[in-house]
């Protein structure tokens, strides 16, 4: 199945391909009511609805929402590989307030390099996770 992107407000960013894209399309009021529309029809329909229909630059609303949420904001920045976990970023802070050095948190966290830890610190990464 072919995704295609659509921009539309409220969140959606994909249709299927195929003839459930060209109904979603109809839906949409981008195609004329037809009982058939060719794959040429469907993309120059596409087409037209995104130059009609920019968002370029315009945040979407549900998304903004979400990353309103502290809690939400550090579950996506600590996810993934070669992250800090939001535990180990708030024993990085409470360790370097009370006095510990970059080596010594570093060791303790396992960590054989300081600089992620420097920037953490110095508040150019994590600093929405409290």
């Amino acid at each position: 199945m072919r995704l295609v992107i659509v921009q539309k407000p409220f969140g959606l960013n994909m249709i299927p391909g195929g003839r459930a894209g060209i109904a979603f399309l109809h839906k949409l009021g981008a195609l004329a009511p037809r009982k058939f529309v060719s794959n040429d029809e469907r993309d120059t329909a596409l087409e037209a609805y995104l130059r009609e229909n920019k968002r370029k630059g315009i945040p979407n609303p549900l998304v903004s929402q979400c990353w309103l949420d502290a809690q939400y904001a550090a579950k996506v920045i600590c996810s993934g590989p070669n992250r800090f976990p939001v535990e180990t970023v708030r024993l990085i802070r409470s360790m370097d307030s009370e006095g510990a050095d970059i080596s010594e948190i570093a060791k303790a966290i396992g960590l054989t390099g300081d600089s992620r830890i420097k920037e953490l610190l110095a508040g150019k990464t994590y600093s929405r996770v409290r």
